[in-house]
């Protein structure tokens, strides 16, 4: 029996909790009662993570104002192999910030050139004019 988005979702907090431990102020993500535990924000956002539904195309997991410009944090549900996503230019690109990718999903996907595995999580960095991996 496959294991449900929340289950997936409190595997991956401990890596989520590292990528993103010298950022921002202590915000809750949302991730519903499930989780107890907190992850750092980038300050200023403190949005539940975004769920994204499997994007059987690829391309962009949406559109700026719903996802980038509020969010730091996208659980992508990828049931379609071989796809390559990618988040959208920010409203104000003039601002750095930095994204959590976790797929949440069973097919992995390729996000700026990096594999994401199911049960993974990858962060990308917005630095001025394009998304690029963080290592």
């Amino acid at each position: 029996m496959p294991k449900s988005i929340n289950d997936q979702v409190l595997e991956l907090m401990p890596q989520l909790n590292q990528m993103v431990s010298s950022e921002g102020s202590n915000q809750h993500y949302g991730f519903g009662d499930v989780l107890s535990s907190t992850v750092k924000a980038q300050p200023g956002l403190g949005q539940p993570a975004v769920p994204i539904s499997n994007l059987a195309s690829g391309g962009p997991i949406g559109l700026a104002p719903a996802t980038v410009d509020n969010a730091a944090a996208f659980l992508v549900n990828q049931s379609t192999a071989g796809q390559a996503i990618s988040l959208p230019t920010p409203s104000d690109p003039s601002v750095v910030r930095t994204a959590h990718v976790v797929n949440v999903g069973s097919q992995a996907f390729t996000a700026s050139g990096v594999t994401v595995a199911p049960g993974q999580a990858h962060q990308q960095l917005w630095h001025g004019s394009a998304w690029v991996p963080l290592v």
